[in-house]
Parts: C-alpha cells; sequence; structure tokens
C-alpha cells in the first residue's frame, strides 16, 4: 500500500495538499477484479512484461512423450518451430483463455504458430501488452511458451482484491463518478487556488483511470494510454494511472472531493482535495 500526493505549493498564504490515495491496483475501498494470472514460463533471455504485477508463476504443463505437440528444428531458427498439434484436428476440448506476450516484430509469426496448434487468436493487444488473448489447451500453451518469440504465456483469471484505503476522510466521497470506463469528471472547484509550477488553478478534471488533470481550458481528461509524460503540455497528476472499468460489480465507483474540516487538520495549514480509485 502506498499514498502519492502532491508536494505543498505555496501560493500567497495558501498552501496545498491534494491527497491522491491508492492502494497497489485498488483504492477507496474497492475490490477491484481485473484479469490476471498465474505465469507460464517462457524464453528465460526474453524480457518479461505482465499485464498481471504482482500474482505467482506457475510452472508450465508438462507435455505428454505419448503426445508430440512441438518439434525442434535447428535448420532456420534456434527456436522451437511449432507443427499442428493433435489437439487441432480434434473438438476442442480442455481450452481456455491466455495471455501472450511477445517480441516486437513477431506478432504475425506467434499468430500462425497459435493456429497451427489449435487455437484461436481471440484479442490483439498492442498497449498494455504487445501481444494476444487465445484459446488453448494448456499443453498448447506450454508448447506456445518454449518459442524464442514468446516472453511470456500466462493464464487468463479473474482476481478480486479486499483493500480500503489509505486515507480515509467524509471528504472523499463527496462525488461519485458512478460506474463507467474511460471516463473524467466536470471541471470541479477545489475550493482553493493551487500553484502548479508558477501558474494558478482552481478547479481539477479527475479521471476515472487513476489521475487527474488542472483545469487548464482544455476540457476533460479520460485518457489512459496515450500520455506521454515527457511532452505532455497538460499539468497531470498520474498516482494510479492505467485502465479502470469499474462497470464490473466487484468493483467501486471513484469518489472525490475538498476534505473536510477534520480531515484538513491532518495536514496543518494545508487545505486538501481527496480522490479515491
Amino acid at each position: 500500500m502506498k499514498r502519492s500526493g502532491i508536494p505543498d505549493m505555496a501560493s500567497g498564504s495558501t498552501r496545498l495538499t491534494v491527497a491522491l490515495t491508492c492502494v497497489a491496483a485498488v483504492v477507496a475501498a474497492s475490490m477491484w477484479a481485473t484479469t490476471a494470472a498465474a505465469d507460464i514460463a517462457g524464453d528465460p533471455a526474453a524480457p518479461v512484461p505482465s499485464a498481471s504485477p504482482g500474482l505467482g508463476t506457475l510452472e508450465p504443463t508438462p507435455v505428454s512423450s505419448a503426445t508430440p505437440i512441438a518439434s525442434a528444428t535447428s535448420a532456420a531458427s534456434d527456436s522451437p518451430s511449432v507443427t499442428s498439434s493433435p489437439t487441432a484436428t480434434t473438438p476442442a476440448t480442455g481450452e481456455q483463455t491466455y495471455l501472450i506476450s511477445v517480441r516486437a516484430g513477431s506478432e504475425a509469426a506467434v499468430a500462425a504458430s497459435i493456429t497451427a496448434l489449435g487455437g484461436t487468436v481471440t484479442d490483439t493487444f498492442d498497449k498494455a501488452i504487445n501481444g494476444f488473448a487465445a484459446d488453448l489447451t494448456p499443453e498448447d500453451a506450454a508448447a506456445l511458451a518454449k518459442l524464442s518469440e514468446v516472453s511470456r504465456v500466462e493464464a487468463d483469471q479473474v482476481v478480486s482484491i479486499n483493500a480500503g484505503a489509505v486515507f480515509s476522510d467524509s471528504g472523499c466521497t463527496t462525488n461519485s463518478m458512478g460506474r463507467i470506463d474511460d471516463g473524467s469528471s466536470p471541471s470541479t472547484p477545489l475550493g482553493f487556488n493551487a500553484n502548479w509550477y508558477g501558474t494558478s488553478y482552481s478547479s481539477i478534471y479527475v479521471n476515472n483511470n487513476g489521475g487527474i488533470s488542472f483545469d487548464d481550458g482544455r476540457g476533460g481528461f479520460s485518457d489512459w494510454g496515450s500520455i506521454d509524460l515527457t511532452t505532455t503540455s497538460r499539468p497531470l497528476v498520474l498516482p494510479l494511472f492505467t485502465d479502470i472499468d469499474t462497470r464490473n460489480a466487484a468493483t467501486s465507483a471513484v469518489t472525490y472531493g475538498p476534505l473536510s474540516a477534520a480531515g484538513n487538520t491532518a495536514f496543518g495549514s494545508t487545505s486538501g482535495y481527496c480522490v479515491n480509485w
């Protein structure tokens, strides 16, 4: 658990602390369900991106020697080449969805390997991970994980996390964004002025995806995957910046508001504003 906040900023005699509380991938007394997985080890030399940080790993399911699935060849590549699996000619039984992370430029080759193994590509990803979601048997998933073009194979699962807000105050629940995906609050008054690197702001936009933007006159802020912090000109604070969808019944809506008088005492003479994701 950690607390992300904005440092105190002077503007005349007024100082600001915006209390932004987050708990790992969940904030504000919510249970957040997300796709995650037990990992099947891939190429040990490959980078290991993950759509599901923090989960334990599982060893690959051994492939039965009686039913070989992949054959190795050294003529064209150091990696095993995939041949058609016995499961490709039989009804799809025992399949489950896997998330496959691949090396850049290997997408077409890995997609072809999935098909050769008898699997079905169901989704293609190019943001959180570079790769696919595919329906495969555990044996075929283990065979796919051995390819050098594949950096990770993990079973797609739903994980619920029970957690509470780091900072609790009645003001934190003054407003609710409701159950939405990729949304922004309207311009919302802070109740005081904030000096953000020499520019004074009095309102913010709250992003459902774990960030805020001071109101710079450019409208709502609902992005999550297209922000480059090295080039953006918007005044952004991103303590928990990811793709959050609170339409799932196991989650709680994002709430926000100015701290109560009691809550402000925790910060001395500093005014505070709270957002719970």
